[in-house]
């Protein structure tokens, strides 16, 4: 059974866990995967905020291609950038390494729990998990949205309140 550590992103330090084994890797592969990985997730971001939406399917895994056409990857963005406006902050707040997780093709993933600011107020967050053997490819993604109906927006106990009711 796999067992992960969880790395805080700012500088922390990220660890693979094996049947209880501490995995440290070649020197730099932990700090390489996460460096790595917050620049294919950035970038994915930034693609689909610019309408690349090509260039962001591109960073599908075969498996992700199967769950969500190209066309649904530009609806669900374009429909969230038409209610809520551009993009105005991305906040990665944790990387997480795996394995050979269960049930999935051997191979070692990074997960990035992420929250997200919009325009518009609305509680947005939630997890890419990125196939870092497939060469940093989106494995599986995972979108939580709570939208403000008055516009007015939430005070930071609220608003924080909100995403752990999200589970962010």
């Amino acid at each position: 059974m796999v067992k992960r550590i969880a790395a805080m992103v700012a500088g922390a330090l990220t660890v693979f866990m094996i049947g209880g084994t501490m995995v440290l890797g070649e020197v730099g592969t932990r700090e390489d995967i996460t460096a790595t990985v917050l620049k294919y997730h950035n970038g994915y971001f930034q693609l689909r905020e610019n309408h690349n939406f090509d260039a962001a399917y591109a960073l599908l895994s075969s498996k992700q291609k199967e769950n969500m056409s190209r066309q649904e990857l530009e609806t669900i963005w374009t429909t969230i950038r038409n209610r809520f406006g551009r993009l105005t902050s991305l906040d990665n707040k944790k990387v997480t390494i795996f394995v050979n997780p269960d049930g999935q093709p051997p191979g070692r993933y990074a997960t990035i729990k992420f929250r997200a600011s919009f325009e518009q107020p609305l509680v947005f967050c939630g997890s890419i998990i990125w196939a870092v053997d497939q060469g940093y490819r989106v494995h599986r993604e995972r979108i939580n949205l709570i939208e403000i109906k008055n516009r007015n927006p939430l005070s930071a106990q609220e608003l924080e309140e909100a995403y752990l009711q999200l589970g962010c």
